[in-house]
């Protein structure tokens, strides 16, 4: 015995929100698989190499004048809370003309770091942010954001500050 038209539509439509599942189920799953093979993908090609590690150095420049006396003292202090972890660097105007930057014109200054190394200890990337007489409730904010990555995937640079360190 034959099938009606109406028959087989009817079953058709009952069959159809399964199908209708399963072919979403499926479709997701496939979306899923092509969203998750990207960041994947994203993150090999913008991630940082095998054994990249980072430093934070703040370079302090000086020519030895009352004002850069006032900043070196917050500097001063704050290579001792930060205890080795971040590299603090003063450089002497008077003595090492050409170590300053050409952005700087007056002193005191200070340039805050972050350098990314290979993992055979070559410089691969930097940024750095310039300013000049800063108060040291400023520049801790300063130092510690620029310690957190601004690169998706690429890892913070530990730093540790002993806020009770005795003062230099």
């Amino acid at each position: 015995m034959s099938e009606s038209l109406e028959e087989m539509a009817s079953r058709q439509r009952a069959g159809s929100p399964l199908k209708s599942v399963l072919t979403l189920l499926v479709m997701a799953a496939v979306l899923g698989a092509v969203i998750g093979g990207l960041t994947l993908l994203s993150r090999w090609i913008n991630g940082p190499p095998a054994g990249a590690y980072s430093e934070i150095v703040v370079e302090f420049y000086t020519d030895g004048s009352q004002a850069c006396k006032g900043q070196e003292k917050v500097i001063n202090e704050l290579d001792a809370e930060y205890e080795g972890s971040i590299r603090f660097v003063t450089v002497d105007v008077l003595a090492n003309p050409k170590a300053v930057p050409e952005s700087y014109e007056k002193v005191p200054c200070i340039r805050i770091v972050k350098i990314w190394y290979d993992a055979d200890g070559e410089q691969i990337s930097y940024s750095s942010n310039g300013m000049g007489k800063t108060p040291k409730r400023s520049l801790v904010p300063l130092i510690e954001q620029i310690a957190e990555s601004n690169q998706k995937w690429w890892p913070d640079t530990p730093i540790n500050r002993n806020r009770k360190a005795p003062a230099p």
